[in-house]
Order: structure tokens, then sequence, then C-alpha cells
């Protein structure tokens, strides 16, 4: 587990499964690609059962987030994916509609990326991103990535190994 100033970072357990399809099913969270929007708990204990492999397997993974009181607000993370022939850490991060603005995905993200990147320091840390979705690609830059393109070596990613052959490979450089 993981605190900041506002925030609890968790790993997911099976009690989750509600929060990740509130959060997940919401038409708000998905504007960029309404498809992707769960339809059922089914997904969300699916989206879970993942997860929990990740932590399982590599002793790390994505995070439910809280504020201190326990109210869930989001989820968060970095877990092992293969991209550009090679193995990365995925940054992930989602939150309810209602706790954007307030600087919580930004605590969290970077919180996340300081404790995995301890744990696995030689990995490169990436974030894939809708062209589309402004704000996750304002939050990447935030955070200090910069598009794989522009990065020295860049990673060869191929467009087969992306959701949507437009999204944008971003990566943080090494600390």
């Amino acid at each position: 587990m993981l605190e900041t100033e506002r925030l609890r970072l968790r790993r997911p357990t099976v009690d989750d499964v509600d929060a990740l399809f509130l959060i997940h099913s919401d038409p708000r969270t998905y504007a960029h690609a309404p498809e992707l929007a769960m339809s059922s708990c089914k997904d969300a204990m699916s989206l879970f059962l993942s997860w929990d492999a990740s932590w399982n397997e590599d002793g790390c993974g994505y995070f439910i987030v809280e504020q201190l009181t326990g109210t869930v607000i989001g989820c968060c993370g970095l877990r092992h994916s293969a991209l550009g022939g090679q193995l990365v850490l995925n940054t992930y991060y989602r939150f309810i509609p209602e706790f954007h603005g307030h600087g919580y995905a930004r605590e969290a993200v970077a919180a996340a990326i300081d404790w995995t990147r301890r744990r696995h320091p030689s990995l490169p840390i990436v974030a894939v991103v809708a062209p589309s979705n402004a704000s996750s690609r304002r939050l990447a830059e935030r955070l200090g990535f910069v598009e794989n393109s522009i990065t020295d070596p860049p990673l060869p990613v191929e467009t087969e190994e992306l959701m949507f052959p437009n999204d944008i490979v971003y990566r943080l450089p090494a600390a």
C-alpha cells in the first residue's frame, strides 16, 4: 500500500469489482473511445483477474486509488507489457469523472511510477494514449513523458501492437 498526502493506493481485491465496473462503465470515462466502456460486472471481474495475475506474476500492477477516507476514486499503476519487441512498464490511469480536475490523477500516478520504478529500474516506462484523449495526453506530459518518436532511442513500436493504430506512445525518460 502507498499513501500520498491525500490518497491511498492499494492492490485491488475481489471486493473492488463493483468499483471497477463503476469506473469502467461510465461513458464519460470513455468519451474518447465509447466502445471500450464496460457493459457488465462480468467484464469487471475479468479485468480484476487480469490485474491480479499481473501482481502475482510480476510483483507490480494497477492500484485502486482511494481518498484517505476510503472512497474509491479511480485506479492507476504500471504493469509489464510487451511493446516494440521489449518488456516495458505500461502506465494506466482512469478516474471517476467527479474527481477529475483536482490533481488526484497526477498525485496517484506519480506515486505509482516512483514505487514501480524502484522495483524495476531497468524497464522503460510508457503510456499509450488515444490522440483524442487530450486530458490523458496532458497528464502524461505533466508527469514528464515525451512522445516515443522523439526519445533516444525510440522504441521500435509497430502499429499492430497498439489497440488503435493512431495511438500515441509516450515514454518516460530514465530517472
